[in-house]
């Protein structure tokens, strides 16, 4: 799947880091809507360079801002931190899929963006 040009950028990962990021969709919600749940997804690119979604530890991913924004956290596979194409920098997306509290449901699909790069 192509990455679409819309795609917005929510940070910057070195590949020996461990870090948490937030996805705002408030932008795309309707004046009192609520995210009723979610699920996030590693595109393909993403997957092959390691990047991971963690769990555990306090590290679960979590509705924030009042159900308007995701909150998790990610980190590369060590089996991929010496990847060179992380010496340049490269950026991994990753979908974000939302079924909101509206009556009848919306449904808001997103892709993102995580650099990763050998800092």
């Amino acid at each position: 799947m192509a990455t679409p040009a819309t795609a917005k950028n929510i940070g910057t990962l070195d590949p020996n880091e461990e870090l948490d990021f937030l996805v705002p969709l408030a932008p795309v919600l309707e004046p009192g809507e609520e995210i009723a749940s979610y699920t996030l997804e590693l595109l393909p690119e993403a997957v092959a360079l390691g990047l991971t979604i963690m769990t555990g530890s306090g590290r679960d991913h979590a509705l924030a801002l009042e159900n308007t924004a995701i909150y998790f956290w990610l980190n590369i596979d060590p089996d991929f931190i010496g990847n060179a194409a992380f010496d340049g920098g490269i950026a991994l997306p990753m979908q974000v899929t939302a079924i909101t509290n509206s009556d009848p449901a919306r449904k808001r699909q997103r892709t993102f963006l995580v650099s990763v790069v050998q800092l």
